[in-house]
């Protein structure tokens, strides 16, 4: 009897510790190498940096349009270190863009999209992967 009373103890405490404990969602990713993610997804870097793609924003040329100018995509991300978060919104490189360097010092660059996107059947913002790099 006093053995099951032990083990139901030890058992409890392993659960409720359990419990306590937050569980991660965040997709661990490397300086240097690029990396897939979509809209809302979670990354961290370094242990340091924990980066949250918050929106994508479409601002490509329209598919019934004649540009001069491709367009590109934005992404705002939310870049948690030490506590304190900062917003920083990117521009994915074109002619016109230079990656430059958010807040916190992070170069976000070579941003692709992944996913199979015609005009004729244009996926929601949330739908579409990317690949980009981060030194």
């Amino acid at each position: 009897m006093k053995t099951f009373k032990t083990l139901t103890i030890i058992g409890l405490i392993t659960f409720l510790s359990a419990c306590g404990k937050e569980s991660s969602t965040c997709t661990e990713i490397q300086e240097g190498i690029s990396f897939e993610f979509s809209q809302g997804d979670v990354l961290c870097l370094n242990d340091e940096f924990e980066i949250t793609i918050t929106e994508v924003i479409d601002e490509r040329c329209p598919c019934d349009a004649i540009c001069i100018w491709a367009g590109e995509f934005k992404f705002t991300l939310d870049i948690l270190r030490e506590g304190i978060s900062t917003q920083y919104t990117h521009h994915a490189e074109s002619v016109f863009t230079v990656p430059d360097p958010s807040p916190l010092g992070l170069t976000f660059s070579d941003v692709e999209l992944l996913s199979d996107d015609p005009c004729e059947t244009m996926m929601p913002l949330s739908d579409l992967e990317f690949r980009m790099t981060v030194n």
